[in-house]
């Protein structure tokens, strides 16, 4: 009899802490409205930062480019039997194609557009940019003192 009796009182202070646990839950959940209301009682010094998106990173990123000149200095440098220029320094929007340059500087020397008149481009003497290179990305790769130098030729010049 004794041991039903502890029995008894196990499970009558079980269930009463089952019962202080689901009225504890249901204290805990919030309405939709709560929220909006505890939301709005926070003030904005209080409320976290919200860590920035790749989204707003680049909108940053635009942003910048936007507030500068977005040009590129181009300075064109000729070699071997090229045509001398008489302007040889260029401000090119930073989102041209290397294809732009190309494209323009064959207007600028009167060459033919077919392969008949050849002309060869290189970044600083070295190497030939890819025609779908953009003008911005060469130069924040290979400017030199804030210009762009672009070597050009009638005849392959460098390998």
């Amino acid at each position: 009899m004794v041991e039903n009796a502890e029995e008894i009182k196990k499970s009558s202070t079980e269930a009463s802490d089952m019962q202080k646990h689901s009225t504890s839950d249901e204290k805990t959940s919030v309405t939709a409205a709560e929220k909006s209301d505890i939301a709005s009682k926070i003030p904005p010094e209080e409320s976290l930062p919200v860590p920035p998106t790749p989204a707003s990173i680049s909108s940053k990123k635009t942003v910048v480019s936007a507030n500068s000149d977005n040009k590129v200095r181009v300075h064109f440098v000729a070699v071997g039997s090229a045509p001398i220029m008489k302007k040889t320094k260029f401000k090119i929007d930073a989102d041209q194609q290397f294809a732009y340059v190309m494209a323009s500087l064959r207007r600028t020397l009167k060459l033919a557009d077919d392969s008949a008149d050849a002309l060869f481009l290189y970044c600083h003497s070295a190497f030939v940019p890819s025609p779908d290179q953009r003008l911005g990305d060469l130069n924040e790769c290979f400017s030199v003192r804030g210009e762009l130098v672009i070597h050009y030729c009638l005849k392959e010049a460098w390998g």
